[in-house]
């Protein structure tokens, strides 16, 4: 099993090296970060709660990062039901 990282520049090269094990490509750790406040924003958890638990200090930087909507989700705001395609 590898060491854990320690600092930031150990923590980089280990995301890469763990990243490019399992075959993924362009993913990047912020990523995560993006995919965690996004489905937490999905489960209705308030965007000044997410402003904190990101350590975001504008709100308006995390609402413009994180405003991500889906089709799906604009066709049920409507009251349609989204196709597939």
């Amino acid at each position: 099993m590898q060491a854990s990282p320690q600092n930031a520049g150990s923590l980089s090269r280990w995301w890469t090296e763990a990243r490019l094990r399992a075959g993924v490509k362009r993913y990047t750790f912020h990523s995560t970060r993006k995919v965690f406040l996004t489905r937490m924003r999905k489960k209705g958890i308030g965007i000044e709660v997410l402003m904190q638990l990101s350590d975001h200090l504008d709100l308006r930087t995390l609402a413009e990062d994180y405003r991500a909507v889906s089709d799906d989700e604009l066709l049920e705001a409507l009251g349609r039901k989204a196709e597939r395609k």
